[in-house]
């Protein structure tokens, strides 16, 4: 191996870290207020419900919510889910209307697409 060939690998490993890094430490969002994390799990569950192919079954494929943003403070958001112990269905109202942008990764490592998720009223 000549000294052209150890530098690239090199620096191909240096890249792959980085990328690493980035994808499991510094992509998902943090910080949320109470709204903004009830709004989290929303996204995280129409996520799952969404994307049902051969790959996310196997996990090939990988998705983080990398951001929630309010669109406006006036409207109300109406979040609804189910009790895991009763059966029973739950309403949340948030107060203002929220979007949220979710990556896809590829071995949940390598980012290769962007989602929006904005819940639209009943």
């Amino acid at each position: 191996m000549n000294y052209r060939e150890k530098r690239l690998l090199i620096v191909a490993i240096i890249l792959l870290v980085i990328v690493f890094v980035k994808s499991f430490f510094l992509d998902e969002v943090k910080n949320l207020s109470p709204e903004e994390a009830e709004f989290k799990v929303y996204v995280e569950k129409v996520i799952a419900e969404k994307h049902d192919s051969i790959f996310d079954k196997i996990k090939i494929v990988g998705y983080r919510v990398i951001d929630i943003s309010e669109i406006t403070e006036f409207d109300l958001t109406s979040l609804r889910k189910i009790n895991k112990f009763s059966e029973e269905e739950i309403e949340k109202i948030l107060e203002g209307k929220y979007k949220g942008k979710v990556r896809k990764y590829f071995l949940y490592t390598i980012p290769f697409g962007d989602e929006k998720i904005i819940k639209m009223p009943n």
